[in-house]
């Protein structure tokens, strides 16, 4: 029912069993809240989009083997399916229930797993995009039910019917609260603020104070180190924290070929630390004006194991390329007033042994709803229009 919109959007033409409109009408006047709100907004879906839709009504003309009890709902359906597929077998079925798509495909019907927000698997995004009428949005504002399965620290951005963003806000232990985040400004890199709505959500994540580990994921370009080092920054300059102790495993560029020994002192091994920073804020002098002072600490990960990091900000990042032994050990470091960062893209993950042993998605799906966590999901290229166009290379 939540993905009604974003079948619509992604195919032209949708087969409808009589069944499936009379389970939505049954969840419209059922007990749960939440079924009931998401089955009024799929009927509304659906009659948004009734030029698309296909009606399938055929009850009795059951067409399954023995071993079906037809007496079960999602059976019927399937039914249903087998007659429609037997008469166009370009049709798919579409079922996040795995007993569903396997009954479907024990009798030859493809079945695929939809949607992008279950949040029993990897797609978890940190927010969940819901549209309510001008009834519902007066109905929510006098309870403020949590309606949509809300995690802790996960951010709901509310539209009207017209598409438009009415409210920001997050689902906490003490209920919905609005967003409460700050532009930035430093010495070191001037004034920062969000550019789109994604942004804003991440900007309250790094700014919030009670979630302690904090990660982002998302594409190139999207902003994962520029406002993470400008709120970070920002709080080394005020004296909130005492340094920011910078972490990444040495993992080549999937398709580069290493350089071998590198001479020099550790922090010359480390350059391309500095390089980022000194991107960021134009120059080096300043990045090396920290490094001397203190305020930034160059760590090797197979340095950690023993440190007990103080009063810093652990920042990881490339953490697709980390192990979850890796960020567990990094994870375990973390002592009084610290918060460790984490950012990645598990989408350019470099050595395929992070693809079976990812430390970045273990601690996503083993973390999120826990009161000390902060994630956000950016997928918009902010970097420049010559930038955005990289997407096309996929």
């Amino acid at each position: 029912m939540q993905y009604s919109r974003e079948i619509f959007e992604q195919y032209d033409k949708v087969y409808l069993s009589g069944y499936v409109l009379r389970e939505l009408e049954k969840h419209k006047g059922g007990d749960s809240e939440n079924k009931k709100f998401l089955s009024r907004q799929a009927v509304r879906d659906i009659e948004a989009n009734k030029d698309k839709v296909v009606y399938f009504i055929s009850e009795g003309n059951y067409n399954l083997p023995s071993c079906f009890d037809i007496n079960i709902i999602d059976n019927k359906i399937i039914s249903n399916m087998k007659e429609m597929y037997d008469k166009d077998n370009e049709i798919i079925c579409l079922s996040n229930d795995v007993l569903f798509r396997h009954s479907c495909e024990s009798i030859g019907i493809p079945c695929i797993k939809f949607g992008t927000q279950n949040s029993n698997d990897n797609s978890y995004l940190g927010y969940k995009e819901i549209t309510l009428s001008e009834y519902e949005l007066a109905t929510f504002y006098e309870c403020k039910i949590n309606n949509w399965d809300l995690l802790k620290n996960e951010y709901l951005i509310i539209k009207d019917n017209n598409n438009n963003v009415v409210d920001k806000l997050k689902w906490t232990e003490k209920g919905f609260k609005s967003l409460f985040y700050k532009n930035t400004e430093s010495r070191y890199v001037g004034k920062i603020k969000p550019r789109n709505l994604q942004q804003e959500l991440y900007m309250d994540m790094l700014q919030d104070k009670e979630s302690k580990v904090k990660i982002v994921q998302g594409s190139y370009g999207a902003g994962k180190d520029y406002l993470a080092l400008a709120n970070f920054l920002t709080m080394i300059d005020k004296g909130n924290q005492d340094k920011i102790i910078w972490i990444r495993n040495n993992i080549e560029v999937d398709g580069t070929k290493p350089l071998g020994f590198l001479p020099g002192s550790l922090n010359e091994k480390l350059a391309v630390y500095a390089d980022i920073i000194s991107d960021f804020m134009g120059d080096k002098i300043s990045f090396e004006m920290l490094l001397n002072n203190g305020k930034i600490e160059l760590v090797h990960p197979g340095f950690l194991r023993g440190r007990d990091l103080r009063n810093s900000i652990i920042y990881c990042t490339e953490a697709q390329n980390m192990s979850a032994s890796l960020v567990k050990l990094i994870v375990s470091r973390v002592s009084e007033g610290s918060i460790v960062f984490f950012n990645g893209d598990v989408k350019q993950i470099d050595d395929k042994s992070f693809k079976r042993n990812n430390g970045l998605e273990l601690m996503i799906n083993r973390f999120k709803g826990h009161p000390m966590f902060g994630y956000v999901y950016l997928d918009k290229c902010e970097r420049s229009e010559v930038a955005q166009m990289a997407s096309l290379l996929d």
